[in-house]
């Protein structure tokens, strides 16, 4: 999901490319590129935070909430220095002109009563038009948003900084070259773009399905925001109701990639390459564009998952909110009364599919089974105010088990720590009987802080409470590493430095280590069960009594309700 999802599909590259045997390199490259977005550009920042690009026309709005090389100030005045400069010239000036005009009015009137009234008219007019002008400004700055396709950055902007005499791609671009150089595809044509259907045939010659085993399998979560639901890549639900515009993609993907999508799509004006199978026809497809005119003479059928490139997938997973331009599609779909089937028609609806993290931060559960065959592993980062602590039961009784006092390691989040990282900064339970424990303390200072902060506790529990529920679930628990940042790591800290990268960096490889070490299946140990006696036992051979177990109790109960 999100950041997690650009991970994940240069992960997937690079066992591409391995496996592959298409670049032999794929692992070593794959471990610089966190050094890689830590170099210095010609503007002095980081290529991490040169990668987050605006487009022209939302660059001061991006620079004002994230400051670029010059500062907010250049952003406050390419936003609104021009209305500034005209509203002064346009009301203080004649205001000031009915000012004197009253002050010299007539006779009888006083100094004082003059210069209250040349006050007041000022005050009326620069009040009135500074308004309006407020008003305009924000009307003109949505529309920099809407226009630029409901975000600030498209992914593909050019940059004006450099890394040693070569410009810095937008963000988009630079994923999409790495995941082509970890596959060892780097042709440049678009029969070399990576797609789902090459990680699922890469250990085979057979043509690819998404029923058939897959040799590598990469699902990228995103969120539908008119389907009000999560869903994912490549397995998008009713796919085949699903139109692009190629035009409208030019912006947000490379030319390579958007020639990938051609030979797996159906351009609507063509009847004889639409495909079989759809439940429609050609007609009722073109009687639903007619309405959208030249727009809907361009879309295009969007291909099967198998011929999707994983780029695609990535980009919509990473759409952050108001940052990143959302992924536009169309969805055929039928209105009218279904008992009157004369007045059902076909309309082409607007979709757009935004960051998977809005319904789905913490997919686990995507590649899991009953009892698995393989360990699946997820990595939860923990910021200053999320507090988590690993508690030990006891069986005290046969019939039920109460927390006791003791053994009970806690990790607070409100402590910030320095650029070092150690292994105090990760967190997993040892044994069975240990549970996790997760907590987020209200928001305390003002009246005004104490109701903003219960406003986001609401959104965020109901946003993230699935997550959350996994932390501690039976089965779950024991492959869940928390890692612990501090408040000047990761989130949207991109000007981040060198130092401070890699101790992020050295966190995760730690990490790494530590589920490694413990679902070793010959010879199990664990990095961080250091202090007293020996208390770790959750390994692999445990882990799959464990989910034996659930999954019989479970038959046990659902067998129980049927009878």
């Amino acid at each position: 999901t999100s950041a997690g999802a650009i991970a994940a599909a240069a992960a997937a590259a690079m066992e591409y490319g391995l496996r592959s045997g298409r670049n032999g390199q794929a692992r070593e490259q794959m471990m610089w590129l966190s050094r890689q977005t830590a170099r210095q550009t010609s503007r002095g920042r980081s290529m991490l935070q040169a990668l987050f690009q605006p487009d022209p026309a939302t660059a001061p709005l991006l620079h004002l909430a994230m400051p670029g090389p010059d500062g907010r100030g250049a952003a406050a005045a390419a936003l609104f220095g021009r209305a500034v400069l005209l509203w002064l010239a346009l009301v203080i000036l004649p205001g000031l002109i009915v000012a004197l005009a009253l002050a010299c009015g007539p006779r009888h009137w006083s100094a004082a009563a003059a210069a209250w009234m040349g006050l007041a008219a000022v005050l009326l007019l620069v009040g009135v038009s500074f308004g309006s002008l407020v008003r305009r400004q924000i009307d003109q700055a949505a529309r920099r948003v809407v226009d630029n396709g409901l975000g600030l950055m498209t992914g593909m902007a050019a940059s004006g900084d450099h890394i040693e005499a070569k410009p810095v791609p937008g963000l988009t671009q630079w994923l999409h070259d790495n995941v082509q150089s970890l596959a060892g595809r780097t042709g440049g044509r678009a029969e070399d773009v990576l797609t789902f259907g090459d990680l699922w045939t890469v250990d085979d010659d057979q043509p690819a399905s998404a029923r058939a085993p897959r040799g590598i399998d990469l699902v990228l979560v995103c969120t539908d925001l008119n389907r009000l639901q999560s869903v994912s890549f490549p397995f998008l639900p009713e796919n085949h109701r699903l139109f692009y515009d190629p035009r409208a993609w030019a912006r947000l993907f490379p030319a390579d990639v958007l020639a990938a999508l051609e030979p797996g799509s159906w351009p609507i004006s063509d009847d004889a390459s639409m495909p079989r199978g759809l439940g429609y026809t050609a007609d009722e497809v073109r009687a639903a564009a007619a309405p959208l005119g030249e727009l809907g003479r361009h879309l295009r059928l969007l291909p099967k998952g198998k011929d999707l490139p994983i780029i695609v997938g990535a980009r919509a997973s990473m759409a952050f909110p108001g940052l990143f331009t959302p992924l536009p599609l169309w969805l055929l779909r039928w209105v009218g009364k279904p008992e009157v089937p004369e007045e059902r028609r076909p309309i082409l609806s607007p979709l757009f599919l935004s960051d998977g993290g809005i319904t789905s931060n913490f997919p686990i559960h995507l590649f899991d089974a009953a009892v698995p065959s393989r360990p699946t592993f997820a990595l939860n980062l923990l910021y200053p105010d999320d507090d988590l602590s690993i508690e030990e039961y006891r069986d005290l009784d046969a019939q039920r088990s109460r927390a006791v006092p003791g053994n009970v390691r806690t990790l607070g989040g409100t402590a910030e720590r320095g650029a070092e990282a150690d292994l105090s900064d990760l967190i997993m339970p040892f044994a069975n009987s240990d549970r996790v424990r997760f907590y987020k303390a209200p928001a305390s200072g003002s009246a005004v802080t104490m109701l903003a902060g219960l406003a986001m506790r609401v959104v965020e529990t109901a946003r993230t409470w699935a997550d959350v529920s996994h932390y501690d679930q039976t089965g779950t628990r024991d492959r869940i590493i928390h890692i612990r940042l501090s408040g000047a790591e990761g989130g949207f800290n991109l000007g981040m430095d060198e130092a401070t990268i890699a101790s992020i960096d050295n966190k995760g490889s730690m990490a790494g280590t530590v589920l490694a070490s413990r679902f070793d299946p010959h010879q199990p140990t664990d990095p961080l069960d250091q202090d007293g006696p020996p208390r770790f036992q959750l390994d692999w051979t445990n882990h799959r009594h464990v989910r034996l177990a659930g999954f019989i109790a479970a038959q046990d109960l659902i067998a129980g309700r049927f009878h």
